[in-house]
């Protein structure tokens, strides 16, 4: 079960702290622009990554979704971080994805998960991980 997602620096996200609580039904209410959609957009590019549809950050930001037009204007970093739990007793997880941008313009991604470690590269995703 989702508990929290944190956006820093994502699209029109300075820093945002959505929590969730233990009900199954939860909603995203705001005027126009002010970034419903972009949460949904950050969720769903972490689930391709963490998913089993084996997608790596190449296959995912490019175009439109790449990781320049993802990341506010003028920043140079930017992260989606989702924090959860399954199973009784209840297992904590926490896994994200990071972009840097380098002096030469060119953007690195990163992918956490933990108690499983962290990747880095344009082809890295959790599905392709060499750990378990």
């Amino acid at each position: 079960m989702l508990k929290t997602v944190q956006l820093y620096k994502f699209k029109s996200h300075p820093k945002t702290l959505l929590s969730f609580d233990d009900s199954r039904l939860h909603a995203l209410v705001g005027p126009n622009s002010s970034g419903k959609t972009s949460v949904l957009q950050a969720l769903h590019y972490l689930s391709r990554l963490t998913g089993k549809d084996n997608s790596s950050f190449a296959d995912i930001f490019q175009h439109e979704s790449s990781p320049e037009f993802l990341t506010r204007i003028g920043e140079d970093s930017m992260s989606v971080i989702a924090t959860g739990s399954w199973k009784v007793p209840q297992s904590i997880w926490q896994v994200g994805y990071y972009w840097k941008q380098s002096s030469d313009s060119s953007w690195s991604p990163k992918l956490s998960c933990s108690g499983k470690g962290s990747l880095e590269g344009w082809e890295s995703s959790l599905s392709k991980a060499p750990f378990p």
